[in-house]
């Protein structure tokens, strides 16, 4: 079965997730409410450009959240990004900015909410905390570990020291 990862915000960051996903082989949907955005993914055959964030999600396994560094933006994506996902899907926000509990301050489930950002050297960061569920946490460990294993990184997840003590790094 084809997973799907449903981008929201397709500049440069939303660019590059969906182009690691899609190298994985994952479906990619993806909405930004501007026409022109700069990152539109330029593969076809599996990539869906949206109208909606309702469209873009609809039964998605991941959902990505790039939006512009604005916490209330943040929660209002997210928000409505779980009232039409499916209940198990992960919730990811790029940021380097807020906390995962301050994202997670809004979520209708809060364990589903992480937060994820790539390195700068390589490799990607999961951000979670007491409140992220089990299968929240396993699936981003083996996702983000799967996109690193796609860049030659290895597959390899444990704690860094630059994070908080429960972020982990792929």
């Amino acid at each position: 079965m084809t997973q799907k990862a449903a981008i929201l915000g397709l500049g440069q960051s939303g660019a590059a997730w969906a182009h690691r996903f899609h190298t994985v082989g994952w479906q990619v949907t993806g909405f930004d409410p501007e026409p022109l955005a700069e990152g539109v993914p330029q593969f076809v055959h599996d990539w869906r450009r949206e109208n909606t964030i309702s469209a873009t999600v609809r039964g998605s396994d991941w959902v990505l959240v790039c939006v512009p560094d604005r916490l209330e933006l943040m929660r209002k994506v997210i928000q409505r990004a779980q009232a039409e996902a499916p209940e198990d899907a992960v919730v990811a926000v790029a940021t380097r900015t807020f906390s995962v509990e301050e994202i997670q301050g809004c979520a209708h489930r809060p364990g589903c909410v992480i937060r994820v950002s790539a390195g700068e050297d390589g490799g990607y960061f999961v951000d979670v905390n007491a409140d992220t569920d089990a299968a929240t946490r396993a699936d981003a460990t083996s996702v983000l570990a799967e996109l690193a294993a796609m860049d030659g990184i290895g597959d390899a997840v444990g704690a860094t020291k630059d994070q908080e003590p429960d972020a982990e790094s792929a």
